[in-house]
């Protein structure tokens, strides 16, 4: 699947997000929203037989695992510093959930 598309479709998910912000009832950031449905789409894309590239799907991973650490370490930051020294053993976590994740497509 060419790189263009798939850039040009987080970029057109991220203008969705932009301009529906207050129209659902959550809050999501816009870059993280467009990003993590790109890779769910590209890994239902890959289990279907369409070709895909798996170094971009784990470049997109990586971009959500440091979304999610981004969040664990606002969310601790003023309630409990103390559990953000945890924060290597979330990134060990993570990583290896993306690569077993990435073995099984």
């Amino acid at each position: 699947m060419n790189i263009i598309f798939i850039l040009l479709f987080i970029f057109l998910l991220y203008l969705f997000f932009i301009f529906s912000n207050g129209k659902f009832n959550f809050k999501l950031c816009a870059v993280c929203g467009s990003v993590f449905l790109t890779w769910i789409i590209l890994i239902i894309l890959k289990l279907y037989g369409i070709n895909v590239d798996i170094l971009f799907i784990g470049i997109l991973i990586g971009q959500s695992i440091t979304g999610i650490l981004y969040l664990y370490e606002d969310y601790f930051k003023n309630k409990n510093r103390f559990f953000l020294s945890f924060k290597i053993f979330l990134v060990l976590f993570l990583s290896y959930t993306a690569y077993l994740l990435l073995e099984l497509i």
